[in-house]
Formats: C-alpha cells, sequence, structure tokens
C-alpha cells in the first residue's frame, strides 16, 4: 500500500514509524518513492511491537544514554541500558563527593538516572514511558497494565489490524478513515459508543480504538487501522529540542509535506542534531538553512511558506499539554530567503532579555524575536526590552545595542517587504532599509560622545518609554531639549524622526537613534557576545 504525506499529526507518525523502522537496522532509503509516497508492507511490519518497545527504551534514555544498540533481544537491550545507566550514576556519585559548583545540577541528574533505573528494571511488563503522550492507553502508556507479553499485545492490537489492511480487501459499509480518507475503519464493537470523553491528551488517543478522535478542534469519529498504527509512533516523530522559554515547549516536528515523505523525514532527521546547534543558534535558523540547501531538492521561498512547526510539551494526563503550531506567512518567508536575515542579523542578535517588563523571567533574545517574526508580531517589543534591559543593568553590555539594532533592520525589512505584498512601493531592499537606520544610530552616538554613560542612562528612561509609546512629537521635544542645552546643532535628519517612511517606521528609528545614543563610552562587559552589524 503506498502512504502519502496527510495532516501534520499523521505526517508527525509516519516520521516516527520511520524511526522505529531504521533503528531497528531497515534501510528506510529503500522505502521512498519518486511520487513522495512511501512503500507500506505486510514484511515491514513483521515483529513491530518488539521494535516499537525497544525504539521507546532508546528514545526514553537517549538523554542519558549515547547511542544505545538495538538488540533482537529486548530483556537483554534492558539489562545493557541498565548497566550504562549504573555506570553513570556512579560517576555522578564520585563527582558529588568532590563537593563541585555544579552539585544542584548533579544532583538533579543522580535523581533522573535513579528514577529511570527503577523504571527500567520494570520494562516491559510494566510500561508507562509514554505515559504523558498517550494517557491510558491499554498496552502503550497504562500505568495499571501489566503483561509479559507486550511486543505480542502490540502486535495483535495495532499492527495485524494494519496489516489486514493492506491487501486492499475493505467492508464497504463502514466508513471512511476520517484522516486518511482512503481505508475503511473496521465496525464497532457492540455496546460501544463512538463517544468517549478519553481523548483529550497531546496526540489525542482515545481509550476505546481511537474512536470520538479530536484533532485541530475538530472530531474524526473513525480512523482506520493504518492511521492507529501512524499515531501510536507520532511521540516518535518529535524532536527534543532546547527549553522554549517563550512557549514553555521542549519538542518540535517541522512539517513540509508537500515535498513529500522522503523530505519530510530528512528535515526533521537535520533537526534531530538540535544539541549540536552552534552557540546561538536557533531551531528555526537550522531549518531554514536545512530548507534552502541540499537536503531539500527543491529549494526556494516557496517551500519555506509551506513550513509550519508543530511545538509541544508533553504532560500529566491532569495538566494541559502545551501544544503551538506556526507558519511562515509569505513576508517572513521572503524575509527567511535572503541570506543575510541568517548570516548578518540573526547571527548579531545575542544574550539574554526579560520576556515581560516588571518580571524576572528572561529568554534568549534571539529566540523571542524569531517568535514574535513567526507569528506577526511587533518586533519593537524585543528591542525596548533589550535597550530597558541595557539602562537598568550597572556596566557597558554592547550586545543588547547590537542585538537591539539587527532587530530592527529585521523589523524595517519585514515591514517593507509585506508593503510591496500588499501592493504599496517596492522593496527597498536590505541595503536601503539598513542605510537609513544606521544613518540615525551615527547620529545618535557622533553627537552625545560628550556624555558620561551614566547620563545617558539616566536620561533614556523617558525617551525609551515615549518611543514605546509611540508617542512622537513628546520624543522629537525632548530631544530637542537635549541639543540645545547640551549646545549642540540640530542635524536635519532629526525631523524625519516624525515621519512613517516605506524605509522605516518612527519607532524603528528613534530605537536606531538610541541604539546609538547609548553607545560610546564604557568598556564592553561582556565582549564575546557581541557581534558586528
Amino acid at each position: 500500500m503506498k502512504i502519502y504525506a496527510s495532516n501534520w499529526l499523521i505526517n508527525m507518525g509516519i516520521v516516527g514509524f520511520l524511526r522505529i523502522l531504521k533503528y531497528s537496522g531497515v534501510d528506510i532509503t529503500k522505502l521512498f518513492n519518486e511520487d513522495g509516497s512511501i512503500e507500506l508492507t505486510e514484511g515491514l511490519l513483521d515483529n513491530f511491537g518488539h521494535k516499537y518497545l525497544a525504539y521507546s527504551l532508546y528514545w526514553y534514555t537517549k538523554e542519558l544514554i549515547d547511542n544505545l544498540p538495538y538488540n533482537g533481544d529486548l530483556e537483554e537491550q534492558t539489562k545493557i541500558a541498565i548497566k550504562s545507566l549504573e555506570e553513570a550514576l556512579k560517576d555522578i556519585e564520585t563527582q558529588l563527593a568532590e563537593k563541585p559548583k555544579n552539585k544542584d545540577s548533579l544532583s538533579e541528574r543522580k535523581k533522573q538516572v535513579t528514577k529511570t533505573i527503577e523504571k527500567l528494571s520494570k520494562f516491559p511488563t510494566e510500561f508507562n514511558l509514554l505515559l504523558n503522550y498517550y494517557a491510558n492507553l491499554p498496552l502503550i502508556a497504562n500505568p495499571s497494565s501489566k503483561t509479559s507479553k507486550r511486543a505480542e499485545s502490540i502486535d495483535e492490537e495495532f499492527v495485524h489490524p494494519a496489516i489486514d489492511s493492506l491487501d486492499g480487501t475493505q467492508d464497504n459499509s463502514q466508513p471512511l478513515c476520517s484522516m486518511c480518507s482512503r481505508v475503511r475503519s473496521k465496525p464497532l464493537e457492540k455496546g460501544n459508543s463512538i463517544f468517549s470523553k478519553s481523548l483529550f491528551s497531546p496526540l489525542g488517543v482515545s481509550l476505546n480504538k481511537f474512536v470520538n478522535y479530536f484533532y485541530n478542534l475538530e472530531p474524526h469519529m473513525y480512523l482506520c487501522p493504518v492511521c492507529r498504527l501512524f499515531l501510536i509512533c507520532a511521540y516518535a516523530g518529535l524532536t527534543r529540542k532546547p527549553y522554549d522559554h517563550v512557549d514553555k515547549t521542549n519538542e518540535v516536528f517541522v512539517n513540509l509535506a508537500a515535498l513529500g515523505i522522503e523530505e519530510l523525514f530528512n528535515l526533521n532527521e537535520g533537526i534531530s542534531l538540535i544539541h549540536s546547534l552552534e552557540k546561538g543558534e536557533t531551531l528555526y535558523e537550522r531549518v531554514v538553512e536545512l530548507s534552502l540547501s541540499g537536503h531539500i531538492k527543491r529549494k526556494s521561498q516557496w517551500s519555506l511558506e509551506n513550513v509550519q512547526f508543530i511545538e509541544m510539551l508533553a504532560k500529566p494526563q491532569k495538566d494541559t499539554p502545551n501544544l503551538k503550531t506556526y507558519s511562515l506567512s509569505p513576508d517572513v518567508a521572503r524575509l527567511f530567503a535572503d541570506p543575510k536575515t541568517v548570516d548578518t542579523n540573526l547571527k548579531n542578535i545575542t544574550g539574554r532579555i526579560l520576556l515581560t517588563e516588571g518580571t524576572n523571567e528572561e529568554g534568549p533574545m534571539k529566540q523571542v524575536v524569531l517568535k514574535n517574526l513567526i507569528n506577526g508580531k511587533d518586533l519593537m517589543e524585543p528591542v525596548f526590552l533589550a535597550l530597558s534591559t541595557f539602562v537598568k543593568t550597572d556596566g557597558y553590555f554592547v550586545w543588547l545595542l547590537i542585538s537591539a539594532f539587527n532587530t530592527i533592520v529585521l523589523s524595517a525589512r519585514r515591514n517593507s517587504i509585506r508593503s510591496e505584498i500588499d501592493g504599496g512601493a517596492n522593496n527597498m531592499g536590505e541595503r536601503g532599509n539598513y542605510g537609513i537606520l544606521r544613518k540615525y544610530q551615527e547620529i545618535g552616538q557622533r553627537d552625545f560622545t560628550h556624555f558620561e554613560l551614566d547620563k545617558k542612562k539616566r536620561m533614556s528612561y523617558v525617551l525609551l518609554s515615549l518611543i514605546h509609546n509611540n508617542k512622537a512629537e513628546e520624543f522629537y521635544e525632548n530631544l530637542l531639549k537635549i541639543y540645545i542645552n547640551s549646545d549642540r546643532s540640530i542635524p536635519e535628519e532629526i525631523v524625519g524622526l516624525l515621519s512613517e517612511s516605506q524605509a522605516a517606521t518612527f519607532k524603528e528609528k528613534a530605537f536606531a537613534f538610541m541604539t546609538g545614543f547609548l553607545m560610546g563610552k564604557g568598556k564592553d562587559d561582556n565582549e564575546d557576545k557581541g557581534g558586528n552589524q
């Protein structure tokens, strides 16, 4: 049977299914067809229950064990995992005995390793490694479900019905699958209802045969055995990522179904190297790089416009999971398609800022900027927070000013592209936007070099607040007073701050001026976080 890419949830399951096969030693490159599909055969599903459990063991321990090998004997694989964890535990205890500075993180890791050993000692008779993804689903994630023949039971419950559907013989009296619309669902057992309240888990698996399934806020009352099999593999399609302080998520799936399953798989395998990212690089930069590189055969802005990010944090059933979905709008896709966006602007946005004014919660500034870009939000908020942090912090952290300026350039370029898409003036290009903003930055830096940094910071509280609240005339009046009181001539360009233009808004020009105003006398207290503009 040919399997084609579908919605993001089934696609996540297909990628997870392929990862499970690949881990077990299957050469999945032979499965990909030229038309973007894969060929699902009975041979691929042979002994799949065992492969499923073996991969879940690898998946659950991969943060603690490097490359746990696949083993045809599940009991032996479990023993190898426990032995590796016990060795890791001894190493941690040795380090703790020396009273290191990272005592707290080591103690936390010790708890994690100890808990994992305890769980694996009961594996697979007791199997709840996936409880946060499939709350109380029998055989897959039910703490009370105990069996020494779990692999065989998974085959009987999920795999054999899928195999029976591969030959094309179907009961035409049954409704088509609401996910793939190609395979008939199986008849309901007598007495069962299609309405069940047990469905609201992160990946949406019900207690009873996946009926009454809810996805994207829409009911999917009937699922075929093939899609049902892919759904229990969906967790394996997610990729662990550094914790996202903005959305409170730690896993991601990138959907690019339009290019076919092979390229969809390659893209997600590419981001599976997320922990090897260069310092400061983000998931989104890696996706853009892969989308415009040899990993994706058909390179274009079009592919970026079709990328969809699904980010989540799975939680126990009693808590609501964090699930976010993002797509790149045409203006942002065009922005990312320009190499300078990643190579120059994003590269020079570094460090951490407060996520909200008046709180102590911090996050990487680049992450905040990218999330605002993807969501179509104003980029001036992170600029304001970066400059406010600079003003309120003792010392001279020039990377905050550099990060703020590069964010302003991104904002102006996005707005210029958006204007062109909406039928306005032609896009000025990166040089035009940068030239205007750089000019205002240079004026701010040039005209006030005689001021001490502390004095500039005191003056900036009011100026930044006026810009943030879009009070152009009041900002202009206050700035004129500073020029007059310091006996400086007023540049002609300052009048241009009051006007909105295709090249830059009032906020963009005024904040660019402030990045220059705050530069000058002072030694960078964190030079390694900076970068070239």
